[in-house]
């Protein structure tokens, strides 16, 4: 593909464009619940970062990498548990804006890096995404971009109820950030263990996605009966 496509005129424009304003909008997507975007970025900026030294170390992408990973450290701080400062569309669109581009530069840099390393990374808000599209044009046959409430964190909250939200002292809007941050984790683990691996990046991605489907489909259906 790189070599027979993306050489094409235009081609590898038109693939980064459509990657960069993916992944922006797949961050807005789950900044849904306190410190829920946040704390995912934090782990994915962690991971980018530790990948990048391990890879030959680029002092001015580390740089970029670590200012915006203090940015983020101090916003959660009064986002999370409870939110007296929030990001916005503005400020979701920036941070997803600036973790595709990094992801870029990183693959760009270091041959050695998996171009599969930074999208298992990000894995969960942008699979969130694709699936989102999926449920709703071909399962609901409603508009793509249609909001809804059946987003996977959404569903989590749901299934905490009123009282679990005493689970890791959190109220119920946090402790769902905390549970989705460990979904992400299950992919951002993995990614950083086996940064230089395609063929291994690629299974983890598929059976990651399989895992997020099955929960989905599993909290889906508890919601339905529940009903």
């Amino acid at each position: 593909f790189d070599d027979n496509i993306l050489t094409q005129p235009g081609v590898a424009l038109m693939v980064t464009i459509v990657m960069v304003g993916g992944v922006a909008h797949s961050t807005n997507i789950i900044d849904g619940f306190h410190g829920l975007l946040l704390g995912v970025s934090i782990l994915v900026l962690s991971a980018f970062m530790y990948v990048t030294i391990l890879a030959g170390g680029d002092s001015k992408l580390i740089t970029y990498m670590g200012i915006m990973l203090g940015a983020l450290i101090g916003l959660i701080l009064f986002n999370f548990p409870k939110g007296t400062i929030f990001m916005g569309d503005g400020g979701a669109y920036l941070v997803g804006f600036l973790l595709a581009v990094l992801a870029l530069l990183m693959v760009r840099r270091f041959d050695n890096i998996s171009p599969w390393f930074p999208l298992l990374a990000l894995i969960y808000p942008v699979f969130e995404t694709l699936f989102s599209i999926f449920r709703k044009r071909l399962l609901s046959r409603q508009p793509a971009m249609s909001p809804d409430s059946l987003h996977l964190h959404m569903l989590v909250y749901r299934h905490f109820g009123d009282s679990a939200g005493g689970i890791l002292c959190l109220n119920r809007n946090a402790a769902t950030s905390v549970v989705m941050w460990c979904m992400a984790s299950l992919a951002i683990v993995p990614a950083v263990i086996w940064w230089d691996q395609t063929q291994v990046l690629q299974c983890l991605t598929i059976v990651y996605c399989l895992i997020y489907s099955l929960t989905y489909v599993w909290l889906a259906k508890k919601h339905t009966t529940a009903r």
